[in-house]
């Protein structure tokens, strides 16, 4: 009844090698997974996934708001990082209308429980319209819900042959309206130079501009 020892000790060695060989199978598919980059999964770390030049787009209501490739990304629960992002858009009514580069950036996917499409971009940041540099800044943030693009920290618009110094900035998508603020050092195309403590409003569609606070001219002659 018991069964012969010989054959249970013969069985004994095949189970023995069937679980040798899952342990191996599990170990090299482990391995690579992790060595090609496509996720890491250690239980000690939050799990994240990399991709290597991935294309994002940015949406709200629908509609795509910006849009972006990058060397590589970063995905961690609901923050992205990317870096060396080139062929930045950021959209209006569907259509291009800005478009930017930077060395990195951070998309947060959710704020307050809601799903998002605000982007900080950082490092060099350089913006275009139809091919035409007019803004410099180390830290660039597009928001969703106003639609808007503000520099928190110093940064240069150039517009029209006349380039600005400022503070901050927010760049009305909608309206088109630039807001520069703090300490502005406005040189226009003529020579002229303004120095401002205030704010500057400048609407890049009609070309006018609005000057609020102190103010000193340096003309040229």
């Amino acid at each position: 009844m018991g069964g012969c020892p010989l054959r249970r000790e013969h069985r004994n060695r095949w189970i023995m090698a069937g679980v040798l060989v899952l342990v191996g199978l599990i170990a090299s598919s482990t391995l690579l997974l992790h060595d090609e980059g496509v996720a890491v999964m250690n239980p000690k770390q939050t799990p994240s996934t990399e991709f290597s030049r991935p294309r994002l787009v940015g949406w709200s209501k629908g509609q795509r708001q910006w849009s972006l490739e990058a060397r590589t990304m970063n995905d961690t629960d609901d923050v992205v990082t990317l870096e060396k992002i080139e062929n930045g858009v950021i959209n209006r009514n569907e259509r291009s209308f800005l478009t930017f580069e930077a060395g990195k950036a951070v998309w947060q996917k959710e704020v307050d429980g809601r799903d998002s499409a605000d982007l900080i971009l950082f490092e060099g940041v350089t913006v275009f319209e139809g091919g035409q540099l007019i803004m410099e800044t180390s830290r660039l943030e597009w928001q969703e819900a106003e639609q808007v693009l503000v520099a928190p920290d110093t940064v240069y618009f150039i517009y029209d042959g006349s380039q600005a110094r400022a503070s901050r900035l927010v760049l009305n998508s909608v309206t088109e309206d630039v807001i520069l603020e703090g300490d502005i050092d406005l040189s226009l195309r003529d020579g002229t130079l303004i120095l401002v403590q205030g704010r500057l409003t400048y609407n890049m569609k009609t070309g006018s501009f609005r000057v609020e606070g102190l103010q000193q001219f340096d003309i040229q002659t």
